[in-house]
């Protein structure tokens, strides 16, 4: 038989393999989709899931088709799922709910679009769903108002008191856990303490908090001295479980199981213990753990700075009823006599000091401010000051002088006394209680600025102006390590470097960061690398001649000392602190000053990958949307496709028999019909893919008639299967417009298959395509260049239109006016969004009964290049 005459079963044959090719594209494109996709029966059997669904549960869909969310889940999870699905089928309509789902590594918070399947009668048969993963997006918010209720909290306390029990209850309260003991270390006795309760309810832990009071723990014993010992977080699901803990039975008796803890630290030092508990058996997520092992080192830093305070208290006491030294100088300020207590502060045999002037003993910088001491003590009979004093092997400490004069028998003037104290762990006090003033300082602003702004720039400039400060940097930068790896430095000192004739190469980098907001380095051959790939402090004071350098660029400043450490997450590095040129070289004690400040350098680090994340999720969002809108115009593709396959198929029949019978005329224009047919399907295929591909966002001037034209071109066979005619009237001379084409086309096929929808139900109508320029009128207390130019699309169709109630909410979140089971409503929000972010408009006007038209405005760039029409 002719192949152009096939018989009822090829027929039938051909129609079930297009259709089998349609579904395995269909079964394809969901399976490479970034959307968690799934459909259940009205019984709660699982009929599909796609591969991003077996990803997230780390499963195989082998192991859930057939089975029921309570074969999978804990009950309350597979009950709560179960409801939401019979709400979707009882209001016959898509729902989106907020769901918590078990996976293998831990709950996570779920937004899922849930929708009706309908058979031919119009009837439910199944409830399908749409999931995206918003764990991370859930636990950044907490963490993000805890970090600044936190902030503003330890910013108002004025005492250690105060600041403990409101901490205690805004931790407790967002993180959800109903009890909450700080247990504080006393160095002295070795021993933790109990210093305060917080209970969410009154009476839930009223005997729990009396038993606890006298109760110490030595370190290593029970969670919080297990905490203590480690520094690190821990947790008990079931503390009833914990035999080895003497705290564990008070607990289990007054109703409390799921206990965690984490460490108050400043620097290495441990000052502190915060435990939570709950009725339920319950563990913390890792993220919860993370947040508030950064925000220990914060209260950490208060709890310091306060003992610090009291500490200098208490010594400021001891020194008004207490003086250590005394001596007695002439007219000349020479020593007449000292006791013995004197004389050994300053390191000298009593006797060797007789006759030495006081100068030989105070620290030549200090002359001024004694002479001036002296003065007062003249003129009011009593003087008093602080100075730094030379022992006699050249070592220098710190003391308070109290000078008063001295008379003879006869009244008259000999001389004075001097009483002296040793205030050098005083001094140190207070240049330790400075320092991490100005560090809480760095860190509440960095966070406010992170919080309030999400600067990061500014944010890491104001944590590296302290600590270059406090370790007596000339200049350093914090950067994050991102993919590659790749070091992007988030803040430097901005110093100019050494030679005029590489001026220009620094003045690039310097675009470059205020630009971009960040530099980056590739190249791990040197310190700083070692220190990443190391991940260890890597200290160099003479890196000329160390052979982890692995040289400069030209131009570089001199490095005569460097300091790297690395900000870790458990294991991994995720950043770097890098510090260069301390006079005198770096020791131990600036590892330890950096260390109090990388609890706030870790959040700016984590938070940054963290956003970074989402925009990924984001691309990945808009790229799935992208795939949506294409699933609609299967259909035609398939025809097209199907058309040159059946006409090339029947052209090698004909072929075949030819050369079976010998017979080779027309051959020639028989494999010319056949090329013709494959290069059809191939452009087709090739356009198709083009829009399907994944590309990076990119900005560039683009002829928008020319996206438009792509766009129609994908939607033609669509419109032609339904009846919908095409009318086009495009403005020749638009100028070019800064847009991602990708992103541009996206939103077109959007509006192209809305409106193709919107008139199938009618089975006739036109989509007209309208492109022009058009000028916004300039503001009346404006000069005329304030006008501005517009490229304007004009997407028009003459369906039924869109009510009245429903035209203000088509850009929300899905939100659809399409029938049950047709769309997510993700679509024009999504177009909204790339408009917007484009510095363009997308609106939309319809009269009920008239159709609708969506107007895109696009603003005209200040490129004088015109498109070229053909």
């Amino acid at each position: 038989m002719s192949w152009s005459q096939p018989d009822e079963v090829g027929k039938e044959g051909q129609a079930e393999e297009a259709l089998r090719e349609s579904a395995a594209q269909l079964q394809s494109l969901l399976d490479h989709s970034s959307a968690i996709m799934f459909v259940k029966d009205l019984g709660g059997r699982y009929l599909f899931v796609n591969r991003q669904f077996d990803k997230f549960l780390r499963t195989d869909s082998g192991s859930v088709l057939g089975r029921t969310d309570a074969d999978i889940f804990p009950p309350e999870q597979a009950a709560a799922f179960l409801a939401n699905d019979r709400k979707v089928l009882q209001a016959m309509t898509s729902m989106t709910f907020e769901e918590v789902m078990q996976c293998n590594d831990g709950p996570h918070t779920n937004l899922v679009c849930k929708f009706p399947l309908f058979d031919e009668a119009g009837h439910p048969y199944a409830v399908g769903g749409i999931v995206t993963d918003i764990t991370e997006r859930k636990q950044t918010e907490s963490g993000l108002v805890i970090q600044y209720a936190v902030t503003r909290i330890l910013a108002e306390s004025s005492t250690l008191v105060q600041a403990t029990r409101e901490l205690l209850r805004i931790i407790g309260e967002h993180t959800g856990w109903e009890v909450g003991v700080l247990w504080s270390v006393d160095h002295p006795a070795g021993v933790l303490r109990c210093a305060a309760v917080w209970e969410r309810h009154p009476g839930l832990a009223t005997e729990f908090a009396v038993e606890l009071r006298p109760l110490t723990l030595a370190p290593g014993v029970g969670l919080p001295g297990q905490v203590w010992a480690t520094g690190q977080p821990a947790w008990v699901a079931d503390v009833g479980r914990a035999s080895d803990c003497p705290v564990a039975p008070l607990a289990v008796r007054s109703g409390l199981r799921g206990v965690f803890a984490f460490a108050l630290r400043v620097g290495s030092e441990v000052e502190g213990v915060m435990v939570f508990l709950s009725p339920q058996v319950r563990e913390p997520g890792e993220d919860l753990l993370n947040i508030l092992t950064a925000l220990g080192g914060q209260i950490g830093q208060f709890v310091g700075r306060k003992r610090a305070e009291e500490d200098l208290h208490r010594a400021n006491i001891a020194l008004e009823h207490a003086v250590e030294g005394i001596s007695r100088l002439d007219t000349q300020g020479c020593y007449l006599a000292v006791n013995a207590m004197y004389a050994n502060m300053l390191g000298y045999p009593p006797e060797e000091l007789i006759g030495r002037g006081w100068q030989q003993t105070v620290h030549h910088d200090d002359h001024a401010v004694v002479r001036a001491a002296y003065q007062q003590m003249l003129d009011r009979g009593r003087g008093e000051v602080e100075a730094r004093t030379m022992r006699k092997d050249g070592s220098v400490f710190y003391k308070r002088v109290v000078m008063v004069k001295a008379y003879d028998d006869t009244g008259r003037f000999t001389g004075h006394y001097c009483f002296m104290e040793d205030i050098t762990e005083r001094k140190r006090m207070e240049k330790d209680l400075r320092q991490r003033t100005e560090q809480l300082g760095a860190i509440n602003d960095s966070l406010m600025r992170l919080v309030q702004f999400e600067n990061w720039k500014e944010a890491g400039e104001s944590l590296l102006r302290v600590t270059l400060q406090q370790t007596e940097s000339e200049y350093g930068f914090i950067g994050v390590v991102v993919e590659g790896p790749v070091l992007r430095i988030l803040a430097h000192t901005g110093f100019a470097w050494d030679q005029v004739e590489h001026r220009e190469f620094y003045e690039q980098a310097i675009r470059t960061y205020q630009e971009k907001g960040y530099l980056e380095f590739t190249n791990f051959n040197n310190l700083f690398g070692r220190a990443i790939t190391g991940k260890q402090v890597v200290l160099s004071n003479e890196p000329a001649a160390d052979p982890r350098a692995g040289g400069l660029p030209p131009g570089h400043p001199p490095l005569r000392q460097f300091l790297g450490v690395p900000i870790l997450r458990e294991a991994e590095v995720i950043g770097l602190i890098g510090l260069a040129n301390r006079p005198g070289g770096y020791t131990g004690a600036e590892c330890e000053q950096v260390d109090t400040l990388i609890e706030a350098a870790r959040l700016l680090c984590d938070r940054y990958r963290r956003q970074r994340h989402e925009q990924k999720l984001e691309q990945q969002l808009r790229q799935a949307e992208k795939m949506a809108a294409l699933g609609t115009l299967i259909a035609g593709v398939s025809h097209e496709i199907n058309n040159p396959l059946f006409a090339l198929s029947g052209y090698l029949d004909l072929a075949s028999e030819k050369v079976r019978d010998e017979e080779y005329e027309g051959l020639a224009e028989d494999f010319a019909a056949m090329r013709e047919a494959v290069a059809r399907a191939t452009a087709m295929v090739r356009r198709f893919l083009a829009v399907t591909r994944s590309q990076s966002r990119h900005r560039e001037p683009c002829a928008v008639n020319v996206v438009v034209e792509q766009g129609l071109e994908l939607v033609a066979n669509d419109c032609l299967i339904h009846g919908i005619s095409i009318s086009r009237n495009l403005a020749s001379d638009l100028p070019l417009v800064e847009v991602d084409p990708q992103e541009l086309l996206q939103v077109l096929l959007n509006l192209f298959t809305n409106a193709r929808q919107a008139m199938t139900a009618q089975g006739r109508g036109t989509l007209s395509v309208t492109t022009s320029l058009a000028v916004s009128p300039r503001h009346p207390v404006l000069p005329p260049a304030s006008s501005r130019a517009w490229v304007e699309i004009r997407v028009q169709d003459d369906g039924l239109g869109i009510a009245p109630e429903h035209l203000s909410r088509v850009f929300e979140p899905f939100f659809t006016t399409k029938p049950v089971g047709e769309g997510t409503g993700l679509g024009l929000s999504m177009s909204h969004r790339i408009v917007t972010e484009h510095g363009g408009t997308l609106t939309c006007q319809s009269d009920l009964g008239r159709g609708a038209t969506f107007m895109i405005r696009l603003p005209v760039g200040p490129s004088d290049r015109q498109e070229s029409e053909s």
